[in-house]
């Protein structure tokens, strides 16, 4: 890996303001300590902590699965060659377009926290795989 050093005045000459180096490396290994503290899951990264299309190639690479809470980031992983069925799109307040567009595109596990959210998902994407969010009381 390059640092600062080995490009005095370099990186931050290319860019005004601030810059953000990131490694490859050092994203694999939290990914593989992430997964390996739970065996047996599927890890989801959430697109919209860090939508920079580097990252989400390099948690690919690394066998990271994702949740989308927008069109927007459907298409951008879309775009780095993820297929949009093993795509979740965990935002169940969205509009109905949103809804249809990526159950168009062949998006097939969303979330829904209301009755009324079932039913708008029967109707804008039929046959799809539903997960629920319970509410509890302590």
């Amino acid at each position: 890996m390059y640092t600062f050093s080995d490009f005095p005045g370099t990186l931050c000459s290319m860019r005004p303001g601030p810059v953000l180096e990131m490694d490859a490396d050092r994203i694999c290994a939290a990914f593989a300590g992430f997964s390996a503290a739970f065996p047996g899951v599927r890890p989801h990264f959430a697109t919209k902590c860090n939508p920079d299309p580097g990252v989400l190639k390099i948690l690919r690479s690394a066998g990271c699965h994702f949740e989308i809470a927008s069109l927007a980031e459907m298409h951008t992983l879309i775009g780095i060659g993820v297929p949009a069925g093993d795509l979740v799109f965990s935002n169940p307040v969205r509009a109905r377009e949103q809804t249809a567009g990526a159950a168009a595109a062949g998006v097939d596990r969303f979330a829904a926290d209301s009755a009324g959210e079932l039913h708008r998902l029967a109707a804008e994407a039929p046959g799809s795989r539903v997960y629920v969010r319970l509410a509890t009381v302590a």
